[in-house]
């Protein structure tokens, strides 16, 4: 009699799926990629499948229907369901927002993030609180290091230890998370928010609201427009002369 098998999360089931080849594509059992962020991709759709294997303690890979896996850069698109037009790096892009993204552009980042802000500090900490496959939690902790979000500091020398404390630009994030908690509180919780943002010190529930700091007033679509900044290239600078940009413009309610 055979024992039934759990099977994986969807979206890790047929992302290995896709990835499974015949031994025509094999390219001499090496693993191809196009770029950086395509590799770091399927190493994390990797480590979810490995993690959540371990916590169901499964060890049989044969759930993995197919022979071994044997993986291109084709097959790591397809996987990812992204172009390599759509996964090209924004840090050159003339936009805050894209510069901001290839910093800051997957989930992982952001609730790591979130965790440090309510005083994670040890990795042990982040892996308790976002149940992160430990590579994947190990690869975005040194990135955003690298990208001047924390500083490493030792607390154990015997063995060594360190943990991880947020800098000024780690801290300033702050506004950024309490934005998609707002958005999230209105349009991501039919039933109501499951947290809510309250005064640290009154307990009165806030309300956090993007404002323009000199007049006060809040900044909502139709209201907010765009033009060439110290940072602008000349061509940039060309493309806005005499051009309108407004965010939301466009929109059922926005600026004419």
């Amino acid at each position: 009699m055979q024992c039934a098998k759990r099977s994986a999360p969807p979206d890790v089931e047929r992302g290995f799926q896709i990835a499974t080849v015949t031994a025509e594509r094999r390219t001499a059992g090496r693993i191809q990629f196009e770029s950086r962020r395509d590799a770091e991709g399927f190493a994390d759709l990797r480590a979810t499948r490995d993690h959540q294997k371990n916590k169901n303690k499964k060890r049989d890979l044969r759930r993995f229907s197919g022979p071994p896996l044997t993986l291109t850069c084709i097959m790591i698109v397809s996987v990812l369901s992204m172009s390599r037009m759509q996964r090209k790096s924004f840090a050159d892009v003339e936009c805050t927002i894209a510069r901001s993204i290839e910093q800051i552009g997957d989930g992982w980042s952001l609730m790591i993030l979130r965790s440090a802000l309510l005083g994670a500090k040890r990795f042990q900490d982040f892996e308790s609180q976002l149940d992160a496959p430990p590579t994947t939690l190990t690869r975005r902790l040194q990135a955003l290091t690298e990208l001047g979000f924390f500083t490493r500091r030792e607390y154990e020398s015997h063995p060594r230890r360190e943990e991880y404390e947020l800098t000024e630009k780690g801290l300033d994030f702050l506004p950024v998370l309490l934005a998609l908690a707002a958005w999230g509180t209105r349009w991501a919780s039919p039933g109501g928010a499951p947290l809510e943002c309250v005064d640290a010190e009154t307990g009165r529930l806030l309300e956090p609201v993007l404002v323009d700091a000199q007049s006060g007033k809040r900044l909502v679509a139709g209201k907010v427009g765009l033009r060439a900044g110290p940072g602008a290239s000349a061509a940039l600078r060309r493309a806005m002369r005499g051009v309108r940009v407004v965010f939301g413009a466009c929109a059922r309610g926005g600026a004419a």
